[in-house]
């Protein structure tokens, strides 16, 4: 008996030595939704880096609601760099106004702050005839704006898409 129970625990021991379990998935997931994501102020078009998971927001030094950024990937955009990289922007449609605790909450906001441009690419409305182009030429327009997607977050994401997988093999293994 106290040799079977040495042999367990030795096989326990020698178990706990390898390599630890990867995070869960809900660690992976609140992970990747808190990466660190590009916002504007609306007026200023001040950049503040925040995490993704905040939504829109007011900054406390310029009291102005943030935004997400959007990017064009469209290669005429008119709004590119002269290096080529995409241009980046808001689409403040949403009716956000920013409260004096300095939290955003729907309400009527300033008129100064919305730009009615449906989340479409404010560069690329100047090139446009929207009163004859076509619908699929609107809806080309429309998919050329993705959400803007930080470098540093772009890298981590590929990293937890890895940590991920090895979580889906752990958990495959394991039964």
């Amino acid at each position: 008996m106290r040799l079977t129970l040495s042999l367990v625990l030795l096989m326990l021991m020698a178990g706990c030595g390898g390599e630890k379990p990867p995070r869960t998935l809900d660690e992976i997931f609140n992970e990747e939704r808190a990466l660190p994501k590009l916002y504007f102020t609306a007026i200023t078009q001040k950049r503040i880096t925040a995490p993704a998971t905040i939504g829109p927001f007011v900054d406390k030094e310029t009291g102005e609601i943030c935004w997400p950024a959007l990017e064009c990937i469209n290669p005429q955009c008119p709004g590119r760099a002269a290096d080529g990289s995409p241009f980046l922007f808001i689409s403040p449609d949403n009716p956000y106004v920013a409260k004096p605790d300095g939290t955003a909450v729907p309400g009527n906001p300033d008129p100064k702050t919305v730009r009615p441009t449906g989340g479409q690419c404010p560069q690329c409305f100047k090139i446009r005839n929207r009163n004859t182009e076509s619908a699929a030429v609107k809806q080309k327009y429309i998919n050329m704006v993705i959400q803007h997607v930080l470098p540093e977050s772009q890298a981590r994401a590929k990293e937890l898409e890895q940590e991920r997988l090895k979580r889906y093999e752990f958990e495959k293994n394991a039964h």
